[in-house]
C-alpha cells in the first residue's frame, strides 16, 4: 500500500461508518441516505475501496486519487463529521475508542500527495525519477537537468591514431571492453556513437575504437599492437590504461577488470598474443 492510501487510512475509517454526527444535528445512525452527509459518505467509501489497493505505477492511480481528494472535500464543505459528540481526540494511546476529524489540512495533504511517489519528489513512474530520461538510479535525484554536455572538458584535443598507423598490428591483445560510462552528478550515461575508445601504454596510444552506438549486450574488441622493436606499440608487461573522446574533449577512464565470469579481478598487464576483459567508466 502506498504512502498517500496508509494516510487515507490513518484518517478514515473501515467499511461504511456507523454512526456520525453532522453540523447540523445530533449524533445519528446511517440509514437516511437521503441525507447529504449520508450520500457523500457512501461515496467515499466507494471511492475509497476503488483507491485502496492502486500502487503508485497502476493505471488510473492517479484519477482514483483524485476523485477521492475531491469527494473529501465535499464532504468536508457539506460541514459533514464522522466522529460523535462523546468521542475523544486520538493521543497514540487510545486507537481503539478515539476519533479525529477531518480537516483542510488531511485534505490539502491528500490532494498533494496524489501528484507524488513515496519518494515524495513528484514522480508518479515508480523510479524515484522524474527527468523523463528514463534513468533509473532510485537516488531521488532530480537528473532532468543533467546530460552529457555537462560534462567538464579539463583537455581539449583530437581523438587519437593507434601508434601502428594502417600497418597490421604485430601480435595483438584483444581487449573486449562492456561498459564505457560516464557518471555526472551522480547520472550515469553509456558513452554514445562517436565517442572513440583508447588503448595506452604509458603516453604511446596502441590501439583505438569509434562507437557506433552505445555499448550493449555485446562487448567492442579493441586491437592493441605489440611493439616489434620499432617502437610501434605496448611493450609485454606494462600496465593497461585507457582514454576516451567525446566531442574532442578526452577523458582519462578508471578501468575494472573483469574474469570470464565477468567478475570484476586484478587488473591485467599487456601480453602479446594476449586477451582481456574490462569495464570503463568516469566520474565527475
Amino acid at each position: 500500500m502506498n504512502s498517500i492510501n496508509k494516510l487515507i487510512r490513518t484518517f478514515f475509517l473501515t467499511g461504511l461508518v456507523l454512526v456520525f454526527s453532522t453540523s447540523c444535528g445530533e449524533e445519528e445512525t446511517v440509514t437516511d441516505t437521503s441525507d447529504p452527509c449520508v450520500a457523500l459518505l457512501v461515496d467515499l467509501q466507494a471511492n475509497s475501496s476503488s483507491f485502496d489497493n492502486l500502487e503508485i505505477t497502476d493505471e488510473g492511480y492517479t484519477e482514483a486519487c483524485n476523485d477521492y481528494a475531491s469527494t473529501l472535500q465535499n464532504f468536508l464543505d457539506g460541514g459533514c463529521t464522522v466522529c460523535p459528540e462523546s468521542s475523544e481526540a486520538c493521543d497514540g494511546t487510545n486507537d481503539d475508542t478515539c476519533c479525529d476529524e477531518l480537516t483542510q489540512d488531511i485534505v490539502n495533504e491528500i490532494s498533494q500527495g496524489c501528484a507524488l511517489d513515496d519518494s515524495g519528489d513528484g514522480d508518479d513512474s515508480g523510479d524515484g525519477d522524474d527527468s523523463g530520461d528514463g534513468d533509473d538510479s532510485g537516488d531521488g535525484d532530480d537528473s532532468g537537468d543533467i546530460s552529457l554536455e555537462d560534462l567538464t572538458c579539463e583537455t581539449t584535443a583530437s581523438s587519437p591514431t593507434a601508434v601502428f598507423g594502417s600497418e597490421n598490428p604485430y601480435k595483438p591483445m584483444n581487449i573486449y571492453v562492456y561498459e564505457a560510462k560516464v557518471t555526472v552528478s551522480n547520472v550515469s550515461f553509456n558513452f554514445p556513437s562517436g565517442s572513440v575508445v583508447a588503448v595506452y601504454d604509458g603516453s604511446t596510444c596502441v590501439g583505438t575504437f569509434t562507437l557506433t552506438d552505445e555499448i550493449g549486450s555485446a562487448p567492442i574488441s579493441i586491437t592493441a599492437g605489440a611493439d616489434d622493436g620499432s617502437s610501434n606499440g605496448f611493450t609485454d608487461g606494462n600496465d593497461i590504461m585507457f582514454k576516451i573522446w567525446y566531442n574532442n574533449c578526452e577523458f582519462d577512464a578508471t578501468a575494472t577488470f573483469l574474469d570470464s565470469d565477468s567478475n570484476a579481478t586484478e587488473a591485467v598487464s599487456f601480453s602479446q598474443q594476449g586477451t582481456a576483459f574490462v569495464n570503463l567508466s568516469i566520474t565527475q
